[in-house]
């Protein structure tokens, strides 16, 4: 009997211990510019919106106003992280990644370009995935690696844009 308790409260020390928290993080690894909207040269920037279940909401620009991305200057750019997070076992995330450029208000507001949903679930160490863009017709997605690797084609506002997103634990 004493073994059988032994064995039952052991199970409950455990079970915690095995539970994996996972490390998340979402990495514009390559962002190549295919038509740009302005004929100088676009000024871009990324709006990032987190969702949990919990009703939690975190919304982020990268990178931070008032620097932007120029589209000139886009191949030098490599792993720009997006977001991070930790996510426990169990627990969700919803990430809407839109990609923007920017005009100066209050004469001429920015322009969207693209938007891509990611949804991610920790169950039980093991990442849960599934990317999607909303609010378009265009499939958008050209490459999946181990559904961690996308690359997304963003043709709104008249530009055309490569995006390719990479998601880590």
């Amino acid at each position: 009997m004493k073994r059988f308790l032994v064995a039952i409260i052991g199970l409950f020390i455990a079970v915690p211990i095995l539970a994996k928290d996972l490390n998340v993080a979402l990495t514009a690894t390559k962002i190549r510019v295919v038509k740009q909207q302005e004929r100088r040269g676009d000024e871009l920037y990324f709006d990032i919106a987190e969702y949990t279940k919990d009703g939690l909401q975190q919304f982020y620009r990268v990178p931070e106003k008032p620097i932007h991305l120029l589209s000139s200057h886009l191949d030098k750019i490599k792993d720009l992280k997006l977001w991070h997070n930790t996510l426990k076992d169990g627990e969700s995330a919803q990430v809407v990644v839109s990609f923007i450029e920017e005009d100066y208000s209050p004469w001429d507001l920015d322009d969207l370009i693209g938007v891509v949903k990611l949804r991610i679930k920790n169950e039980g160490g093991k990442l849960i995935v599934h990317w999607s863009m909303p609010n378009t017709t265009n499939k958008g997605l050209l490459l999946t690696q181990d559904n961690k690797q996308h690359r997304f084609v963003l043709t709104g506002s008249s530009a055309n844009y490569q995006l390719d997103l990479q998601l880590t634990a």
